[in-house]
Protein backbone atom coordinates (compact mmCIF):
# COMPACT_ATOMS: atom_id res chain seq x y z
CA UNK A 1 0.00 0.00 0.00
CA UNK A 2 0.90 3.39 -0.62
CA UNK A 3 0.20 6.69 -0.83
CA UNK A 4 0.43 9.60 -3.15
CA UNK A 5 0.16 13.59 -2.66
CA UNK A 6 -2.43 15.07 -3.98
CA UNK A 7 -3.72 18.78 -4.67
CA UNK A 8 -6.64 20.18 -4.60
CA UNK A 9 -7.44 22.34 -7.95
CA UNK A 10 -10.07 25.02 -9.11
CA UNK A 11 -11.61 24.07 -12.63
CA UNK A 12 -12.31 27.89 -14.52
CA UNK A 13 -13.48 28.80 -17.98
CA UNK A 14 -12.51 32.17 -18.40
CA UNK A 15 -13.53 34.30 -21.28
CA UNK A 16 -10.73 37.16 -21.65
CA UNK A 17 -11.22 40.46 -23.26
CA UNK A 18 -8.15 43.15 -23.73
CA UNK A 19 -8.62 46.82 -22.27
CA UNK A 20 -10.23 47.90 -25.61
CA UNK A 21 -12.59 45.53 -25.74
CA UNK A 22 -11.11 42.60 -28.23
CA UNK A 23 -11.02 39.29 -27.37
CA UNK A 24 -8.09 37.85 -26.16
CA UNK A 25 -5.51 36.47 -29.23
CA UNK A 26 -5.56 32.81 -29.61
CA UNK A 27 -2.36 31.27 -28.85
CA UNK A 28 -1.80 33.79 -25.67
CA UNK A 29 0.03 31.98 -23.15
CA UNK A 30 -0.99 32.48 -19.15
CA UNK A 31 1.39 32.76 -16.34
CA UNK A 32 1.26 32.49 -13.11
CA UNK A 33 2.98 34.77 -10.07
CA UNK A 34 6.22 31.97 -10.21
CA UNK A 35 6.58 32.11 -14.18
CA UNK A 36 4.65 28.63 -14.61
CA UNK A 37 2.70 28.87 -17.75
CA UNK A 38 -0.66 27.69 -16.61
CA UNK A 39 -2.73 27.59 -19.94
CA UNK A 40 -3.40 29.11 -23.25
CA UNK A 41 -5.70 30.80 -24.73
CA UNK A 42 -8.08 29.02 -27.16
CA UNK A 43 -10.88 29.98 -29.58
CA UNK A 44 -12.97 33.03 -28.78
CA UNK A 45 -11.02 34.31 -26.02
CA UNK A 46 -11.48 31.45 -23.63
CA UNK A 47 -9.51 29.59 -21.57
CA UNK A 48 -9.78 26.65 -19.66
CA UNK A 49 -7.16 26.48 -16.11
CA UNK A 50 -6.85 24.27 -13.34
CA UNK A 51 -5.12 26.58 -10.34
CA UNK A 52 -5.75 27.10 -6.64
CA UNK A 53 -8.89 27.92 -4.96
CA UNK A 54 -7.64 31.20 -3.92
CA UNK A 55 -7.13 34.85 -5.31
CA UNK A 56 -4.22 35.51 -7.99
CA UNK A 57 -2.96 37.43 -10.79
CA UNK A 58 -2.10 36.02 -13.82
CA UNK A 59 -0.42 37.31 -16.71
CA UNK A 60 -1.35 37.42 -20.41
CA UNK A 61 0.89 37.67 -22.86
CA UNK A 62 1.03 37.32 -26.82
CA UNK A 63 3.96 39.10 -27.69
CA UNK A 64 7.04 40.88 -27.08
CA UNK A 65 5.83 44.40 -26.86
CA UNK A 66 4.26 45.64 -23.97
CA UNK A 67 1.00 46.21 -25.66
CA UNK A 68 0.78 42.65 -26.12
CA UNK A 69 1.07 42.07 -22.22
CA UNK A 70 -1.28 42.57 -19.46
CA UNK A 71 -3.24 40.74 -16.41
CA UNK A 72 -5.97 39.19 -15.34
CA UNK A 73 -7.40 39.47 -11.48
CA UNK A 74 -9.21 36.58 -10.47
CA UNK A 75 -10.77 34.85 -7.51
CA UNK A 76 -12.66 31.79 -8.25
CA UNK A 77 -15.05 32.57 -5.11
CA UNK A 78 -16.46 35.34 -6.53
CA UNK A 79 -17.22 33.16 -10.26
CA UNK A 80 -20.13 31.03 -10.95
CA UNK A 81 -20.22 27.52 -10.92
CA UNK A 82 -22.40 24.97 -13.76
CA UNK A 83 -20.63 21.35 -14.32
CA UNK A 84 -17.80 21.63 -12.08
CA UNK A 85 -16.26 24.64 -13.97
CA UNK A 86 -16.30 28.33 -12.65
CA UNK A 87 -17.21 30.66 -15.46
CA UNK A 88 -16.38 34.14 -15.52
CA UNK A 89 -15.36 36.62 -18.47
CA UNK A 90 -13.08 39.47 -17.74
CA UNK A 91 -10.78 42.14 -18.58
CA UNK A 92 -7.46 42.27 -18.72
CA UNK A 93 -5.91 44.85 -17.86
Amino acid sequence: KTTFPARTVTRLVITGRTANGQILPFGAQLTDDEGNVIGMVGQAGQAMLSISDGPQVLDVSWGEETATRCQLHINPQDMEQAQGYRLQDLTCR
